[in-house]
């Protein structure tokens, strides 16, 4: 069988939330948010911060983006973020396109952007509009993962600046396994504006949570989702995934195994001497791989590089990885050096 080491959205789906989703499916029920499941699945989230907040169900993390990005907009504006992260990298110009911003971009090894590089854009803006929003990813494309006192840094500096923050979270689950902290700890006590809460790459079918901190963003949440096409009607089957996600703290267990397979990965790859590019804080793992190894193991594994230049390949792990499958990935590398010795 092959194995998949280049994305985390290829596992599946948990048992659990695959249970829910069919025990959904009975009887009828009110549509468009208004199901009980939504209702419970936005409690939830309340739940978990001392605040009011604002939730919006979305099917995918482009589109959750989009309406995220569109309630802090004002018009003529710019959203600054490093060059890996998945609004300016992954998207095909999405939020450029939908919502007439501008991104600007900065770079660092290892995608993470700063207070100190935010005011180097700024002091460089020239004819591009003003930065309205910093924008990363928790964790960032990269694997590594902000730290509450990294964003409670930026937070406190854009905010004097009357700019907004907002994070991509579609992989915060793993960023909070890592970190052992609470959602509030990593969102209200820094300063957030403005998050995601991933489910695609963590074990649900499809989906998405935008979570609203600032309450200047909830006014017209309904009305932007609407207006991007961003609702559909059976939403108790969106619903009852999350529902699934949460309960016993699902999302998290999925996550850390996640990570812990990373690590473990990591560790296994540093034996048989290949480098490790970035810090392994998440489900990521990038190690370099030359193309003549790279195009052997394709033939058991599905792999990506990240960088074909530097001949960097980006490793994934996921819910559902196995120490079975990272040995016998190991073992393979082995097996191919040692021929071509």
């Amino acid at each position: 069988m092959i194995v998949d080491f280049s994305s985390d959205t290829t596992a599946g789906v948990s048992d659990e939330i695959m249970n829910a989703v069919v025990a959904a499916n009975k009887g009828c029920e009110l549509g468009y948010f208004k199901d009980e499941h939504t209702k419970n699945v936005k409690k939830w989230v309340q739940s978990q911060f001392t605040v009011p907040v604002e939730v919006a169900l979305i099917s995918n993390g482009t589109a959750v983006n989009i309406l995220a990005l569109r309630t802090m907009t004002n018009g003529v504006c710019s959203i600054i973020c490093t060059d890996t992260t998945h609004i300016a990298h992954s998207e095909m110009g999405a939020t450029e396109h939908s919502l007439g911003t501008k991104i600007l971009t900065v770079s660092d090894e290892f995608g993470k952007i700063t207070v100190g590089k935010i005011k180097k854009a700024i002091s460089t803006l020239g004819h591009n509009p003003p930065i309205k929003i910093v924008a990363f990813s928790q964790a960032t494309e990269l694997g590594t993962t902000y730290t509450p006192k990294e964003i409670k840094r930026i937070c406190d500096f854009a905010h004097a600046k009357n700019m907004f923050v907002y994070f991509d979270g579609a992989r915060v689950a793993n960023s909070l396994a890592y970190l052992k902290c609470s959602l509030k700890e990593l969102v209200q006590d820094t300063g957030i504006d403005a998050f995601t809460i991933g489910g695609n790459k963590n074990g649900c079918m499809f989906g998405e949570i935008a979570v609203f901190v600032n309450p200047e963003l909830f006014k017209d949440v309904e009305k932007y989702q609407k207006q991007l096409a961003l609702t559909f009607s059976k939403t108790r089957f969106f619903a009852s995934q999350f529902e699934a996600y949460f309960k016993g703290d699902l999302w998290l267990k999925n996550a850390q195994h996640a990570n812990q397979m990373a690590k473990y990965l990591e560790q296994e790859l540093k034996k048989i001497g290949l480098e490790i590019v970035y810090p392994v804080e998440s489900n990521m793992v990038f190690t370099k791989i030359e193309y003549p190894l790279f195009k052997a193991l394709t033939k058991n594994y599905i792999l990506s590089y990240s960088n074909k230049v530097k001949k960097i390949v980006r490793l994934m792990t996921n819910f559902k990885t196995t120490r079975e499958e990272v040995d016998s990935f190991i073992k393979a590398i082995k097996t191919l050096k040692k021929e071509n010795d």
